[in-house]
């Protein structure tokens, strides 16, 4: 009788590489991942080319394909978390969690004690990438060199998520059980009660005492991933990087027609102006409260929509800044409004 392999058991180890594409010696017990779904994670991709070349009047394929590269793709899907103590990157469910993020071209730097951990843009020279378990009921895919892009979404009555798309190197299927050992802990806020807001550069901050009805927001970290051809690597593959990145939000609000801060007819003027807009939203309690901070975010278009029965417009901007890696902000414990007060 076949074994049946349950979809719903479903685990993921990631830590940071201190050695490109070499396993940094994971632990259950501190690099577990708490994910919002379970089923596959990595799936690997095997690529191979024809010999179309026959001897005789047949339809037979007569030679074997050859293998030219393999790799792995690799979706993981979360609840965003707390470190649960301030100022510290190790705690259960929270050290997975952070090495994921500084596979998207992130960077992670913590205040001891008081906090907070702070996320930002990574600089070239100093990018990360992440080493992966996947685990699904009894067998493991191991991906190494896996870097990826980013995407933190949150809304009105819902607990914050993220999604990681990357790409690593592949190796074999091994037979392996984390459940033994591994431990997560459930940190997740519903995003309720922000604080914060939008403040045009050339006006006052509009938040909820000016009228602002937030129902919520998606961050993309936009960066791009290359794989770097090398035959001298089992598979061709060199290595996974990313040489690029475009950060995007999209902010949904309900429709207004009476605010003096951002009310719907002050929105095309600030697209065609290019005006620059300092977006900010705080939520939850510490030593789990975070902090999303965009201090130039370019308006670049709005669409309508509508929600309940009741028009909402989303605001489409482009992340950037003028001074290097400092276009983003995400600040987990003891955070502070320093854009929209």
């Amino acid at each position: 009788m076949a074994t049946r392999v349950l979809s719903r058991i479903t685990r993921c180890l990631a830590k940071v590489e201190s050695s490109y594409n070499t396993d940094p010696a994971t632990a259950p017990a501190t690099d577990a991942v708490l994910m919002l779904d379970a089923g596959s994670m990595a799936t690997p991709v095997f690529n191979f080319a024809a010999t179309p070349a026959v001897k005789d009047r047949t339809l037979t394929v007569q030679h074997k394909d050859v293998l030219t590269s393999a790799m792995v793709n690799v979706r993981i899907s979360g609840f965003l978390q707390g470190s649960g103590t301030l100022g510290s990157r190790t705690p259960a469910s929270f050290a997975g969690q952070d090495a994921i993020f500084r596979a998207a071209g992130i960077k992670s730097t913590a205040t001891p004690t008081t906090g907070p951990i702070a996320y930002t843009e990574q600089a070239m020279s100093g990018l990360e990438s992440v080493w992966l378990d996947c685990e699904n009921d009894g067998y493991t895919q191991e991906v190494g060199g896996c870097v990826g892009n980013l995407v933190i979404s949150a809304a009105a009555q819902s607990r914050v998520t993220y999604s990681f798309t990357g790409s690593g190197h592949y190796r074999a299927l091994a037979a392996g059980n984390l459940g033994s050992s591994i431990s997560l802990t459930d940190r997740s806020e519903v995003f309720n009660g922000y604080t914060g807001g939008i403040k045009p550069s050339d006006g006052s901050t509009y938040n909820r005492a000016g009228g602002l009805v937030l129902d919520g927001f998606e961050f993309n970290r936009g960066v791009q991933i290359q794989m770097e051809r090398d035959a001298g690597g089992t598979y061709g593959i060199g290595s996974f990087f990313i040489p690029e990145a475009r950060p995007t939000l999209r902010v949904t609000i309900a429709a207004d027609t009476a605010s003096a801060n951002l009310d719907i007819t002050d929105i095309p003027p600030d697209i065609t102006g290019r005006t620059d807009h300092g977006v900010e939203f705080l939520y939850g309690t510490n030593p789990n409260a975070m902090r999303f901070a965009f201090p130039t975010a370019q308006l670049l278009d709005w669409k309508p929509g509508n929600v309940n029965g009741y028009q909402v417009l989303n605001l489409e901007y482009l992340i950037r800044h003028s001074t290097a890696e400092s276009a983003f902000t995400i600040d987990v414990g003891n955070p502070s409004l320093a854009i929209a007060t």
